[in-house]
């Protein structure tokens, strides 16, 4: 009883530990935006995958300005998330050609698995204050399913009219959705000492929640 008690709290510890240092960089990200420091929250943001939005949302205003400071940060940054925020620069100066292509590279520049989420507008329909807060990443199918009401890439390719793009980031998400509901394995790490690994066979009943609301 003892050792298994011993290992739960290691695994949280495990876990605590992760999640702390992803929060490390949004949370000083928040108050430096706070507090008008707004270069220094671009680059924090611009360390945690989901921060996408408030990156974009400082820089915005100034876009020219912070459009400038992408390459010396490109190092750090995933081609797909710094071309998805170069892209929503450029189209704040107007450069509509710049910015589709921007995009278009950030969405060859994807895991099959996951997309840029962005929160729903406070005055969209079915908008839930509790659900789209800007005080947590905005992760893949963590506030949608992956389609317009969340999917950064097929709202920018709807509003350029870019309709052959959008499609194919419909159809990658759709194909997604219908891989989850194939058997497959998840491989699941205990932190013992040593970490042990465990694989087993998943069989799901069919398509879930956001897979029907996506196909809607």
């Amino acid at each position: 009883m003892k050792n298994s008690l011993f290992s739960a709290l290691l695994a949280l510890a495990f876990i605590a530990g992760n999640i702390q240092a992803n929060e490390e960089p949004f949370e000083k990200g928040l108050k430096m935006m706070q507090e008008g420091r707004n270069t220094e929250a671009f680059r924090s943001f611009l360390e945690v995958p989901g921060a996408e939005h408030l990156a974009v949302k400082m820089a915005r205003p100034k876009a020219a300005e912070f459009l400038a400071l992408l390459p010396a940060l490109s190092a750090k940054i995933p081609t797909g998330r710094l071309k998805l925020i170069e892209g929503d620069l450029h189209l704040a100066l107007g450069n509509i050609t710049a910015a589709l292509q921007c995009y278009r590279m950030a969405a060859t520049n994807q895991s099959p698995d996951q997309y840029p989420a962005e929160p729903s507008s406070p005055r969209s329909p079915g908008y839930r204050s509790e659900r789209y807060s800007t005080d947590t990443p905005a992760l893949a199918f963590g506030m949608g399913p992956g389609s317009h009401r969340d999917n950064w890439l097929i709202r920018r390719f709807i509003a350029l009219d870019a309709w052959d793009d959008a499609a194919r980031e419909f159809a990658r998400i759709w194909t997604f959705h219908r891989n989850t509901t194939q058997p497959h394995v998840e491989t699941r790490i205990f932190p013992y000492n040593p970490p042990v690994t465990n694989r087993m066979v998943v069989t799901p009943c069919g398509f879930n929640g956001q897979a029907l609301q996506f196909a809607i």
